[in-house]
């Protein structure tokens, strides 16, 4: 990939005037009357501005703004990875699905103990209204409304612990699907089902497709004559009849001790599927 930047400088020329003057170089040209030196021609030349563009070529790549290695959030069994090398994928969509039954039965068992603890809260509920009527009439113990009244209070907060029980399991079941984190397109797979994969292990490699940039290297000598109204003009390899603008997004002040050249970011106007990270 080619990268062009074009840096313009300003060349002004300096009034001048420009006159033929005719002497006398001989005694033929002393005979020479007055009518002929009053015909002296005098050029007057109009000064001008005019611009010299000098364009410098750099070579440089075209990365992403994300690109991500991957991993499950859980550890488990891979059952399928519908998508391979290539793929493009939208935010959302699942990139590896893991094994997922012992999670799915456990969340079974959370569901049921909650459906349990609803129904003794109901039954509480119902006697320590039975209790407040027959307390009210003075047929029953004030300190037996009391008790019904704390056993429904337990038995509230024994269902707030359930609840947060199954959302735990439906998270975890959850967690066995790996979705996509942004659009891009798979750059590599690094897992098969059957496998074993640990949290944190790398199983796809995803790059974004929007935000494209070119990072290049500038040498130090060049860099002070860069700043963001520098035009640029990008050449991909592949496509030399088609030309790509761009702006200077950012130079990076750190250098490569071993070259002197520094990194320059430039961000690509409207690259359409032109480009893609790597070119």
């Amino acid at each position: 990939m080619l990268l062009s930047l074009s840096v313009t400088a300003l060349r002004r020329s300096p009034h001048c005037l420009l006159a033929t003057l005719l002497f006398a170089a001989s005694p033929a040209f002393a005979q020479l009357d007055a009518s002929a030196a009053a015909r002296t021609a005098v050029e007057v030349a109009i000064p001008k501005t005019s611009s010299v563009a000098q364009t410098l070529p750099l070579t440089g790549t075209v990365t992403a703004e994300r690109d991500a290695a991957l991993s499950p959030r859980v550890s488990g069994l891979v059952q399928q990875v519908p998508v391979d090398a290539g793929a493009r994928v939208r935010r959302g969509d699942t990139l590896l699905q893991l094994d997922s039954r012992m999670a799915q039965l456990a969340l079974q068992r959370a569901e049921a103990s909650l459906s349990e603890g609803r129904a003794r809260l109901a039954e509480s509920t119902r006697l320590r209204n039975e209790a407040k009527t027959l307390a009210e009439r003075g047929t029953l113990p004030r300190s037996l409304y009391e008790t019904r009244e704390a056993e429904v209070k337990l038995a509230e907060a024994a269902i707030a612990t359930l609840e947060a029980t199954r959302r735990e399991q439906a998270e975890t079941v959850a967690r066995h699907r790996l979705p996509a984190p942004f659009d891009g397109i798979i750059r590599q797979r690094l897992t098969h089902p059957g496998e074993w994969v640990a949290t944190g292990t790398p199983v796809l490699q995803l790059v974004a497709t929007e935000g494209l940039r070119v990072d290049v290297q500038v040498p130090q000598t060049e860099l002070g004559r860069i700043d963001s109204t520098t035009p640029v003009r990008v050449q991909l390899d592949g496509l030399s009849d088609r030309l790509l603008t761009g702006r200077v997004l950012a130079k990076v002040p750190a250098a490569d001790a071993a070259t002197r050249t520094f990194l320059v970011r430039v961000a690509l106007d409207k690259p359409g599927d032109a480009a893609t990270p790597g070119m």
